[in-house]
């Protein structure tokens, strides 16, 4: 299993200078990336498009990105690689319906194992090498921020791999900071039980970012938990709403700041839910989580509601949607479960949020929206139309995994 860390660096303004320069050339190329694999894409009407793709039409335009001798092209092929090994699954997932287009305006840096190593110099003080794309045989040293943990995080990147190379990316944070996040392997999870006694389904989605509920094999509930984020819906609508006015003013640097600060926001949230989530799912025994297979229901979503905005005249906002991050969720319980060894599966979301838990009986009119109740039209079930959802993905688990 992959985990990051990161560390602070410390550049000079000459080794500033360097970052930035590599940096906006990457970024070039991300945008590149994504506009050519979309645009083959459409053409090909596939699910995939040949690296040779990229690698050909960005040679040919190489003046452009000053790459005039084939040395040069070479050398910065292992750049090449790297963002576009790092590009695609974003592009892929946009192509889904899952994320909005990814568009890079900031400086992007991205490297491969055997670009970057960690040194330590005479006076014991830490640091990386990164080769320079463009001078053969030359390094560029930049020094790590004083921290007593360095050390200790060093090994543990160096120790996961067979040598002191490895993966990572460096950010220019908002603040002026600049981070280097570095890759490293923490082993395999531990074993997963052999027989399995609860099912914990999961439902993501805009009120509450996740509901789940545990239940045993049999179907019967043994536990509930709502997964709020009080506050955070009004604080990025008025982030979004600041975004709006920056962007019609044309003040670039105050909109990026304000948009990376949007979505460490929602990384934050994230993170915290799917933590909790993990936790709370350890008090059961021997358990597995369950998620809907979401892919396309954000394009889904935002085409029906246009649709609903069309038909009775209404302004349609985007932004509302644009706080869901319903794949970004599972992701990170996925890695966080896999290391206390407990297993994800997914389930056809299909009538999740319409069938009665306990008759059955499916109807879109057993839900309703506006008061976030279910009530079945059969038998006079109510609850909370989130947690009938999770209930239904639990069910669904099971019938999954028995079958």
């Amino acid at each position: 299993m992959k985990r990051v860390l990161t560390f602070r660096l410390d550049p000079t303004n000459k080794k500033v200078e360097f970052l930035t320069e590599i940096g906006n050339e990457m970024k070039d190329l991300a945008n590149y990336v994504v506009d050519t694999y979309l645009y083959n894409f459409e053409i090909k009407k596939k699910g995939d498009v040949k690296k040779s793709v990229f690698y050909t039409n960005f040679i040919k335009n190489g003046s452009k990105y000053n790459l005039i001798e084939q040395s040069t092209i070479i050398k910065k092929t292992r750049y090449y690689e790297g963002i576009i090994t790092k590009i695609i699954p974003n592009v892929k997932n946009y192509i889904d319906g899952m994320t909005e287009k990814p568009v890079y305006r900031n400086n992007f840096l991205y490297f491969q194992t055997r670009l970057v190593e960690f040194v330590q110099t005479k006076n014991g003080s830490w640091g990386i090498d990164i080769v320079h794309p463009n001078k053969r045989g030359e390094k560029i040293f930049i020094r790590l921020a004083n921290n007593k943990n360095n050390e200790d995080k060093i090994k543990k990147v160096v120790e996961s791999g067979t040598e002191t190379t490895f993966v990572c990316e460096i950010l220019h944070t908002y603040n002026g900071k600049w981070i280097l996040s570095a890759v490293h392997d923490i082993g395999e999870s531990p074993n997963k039980p052999d027989k399995l006694k609860h099912i914990i389904g999961v439902d993501r989605g805009i009120l509450y970012p996740a509901v789940a509920v545990a239940t045993d094999m049999e179907g019967n509930v043994k536990g509930v938990k709502f997964f709020s984020c009080k506050g955070i819906y009004e604080q990025r609508k008025n982030l979004k709403h600041r975004m709006s006015e920056l962007q019609a003013g044309k003040h670039w640097k105050a909109y990026n700041r304000i948009k990376r600060l949007d979505g460490n926001l929602i990384k934050q949230i994230n993170h915290s839910i799917s933590k909790e989530l993990v936790e709370w799912t350890l008090q059961f025994e021997s358990p597995i989580i369950c998620f809907e297979n979401l892919k396309g229901a954000k394009k889904d979503l935002q085409e029906r509601n246009k649709e609903l905005c069309n038909k009775y005249k209404l302004k349609y906002k985007n932004w509302i949607l644009s706080f869901w991050s319903p794949a970004m969720l599972r992701e990170l319980v996925e890695y966080k479960a896999e290391e206390v060894g407990i297993k994800i599966i997914d389930v056809n979301p299909k009538n999740t949020s319409r069938r009665c838990p306990k008759c059955e009986y499916t109807d879109k009119n057993n839900r309703s929206k506006t008061e976030r109740k279910f009530v079945c039209l059969k038998c006079g079930y109510q609850n909370n139309d989130d947690l009938v959802g999770a209930m239904n993905i639990a069910s669904k688990g099971i019938y999954k995994l028995n079958k």
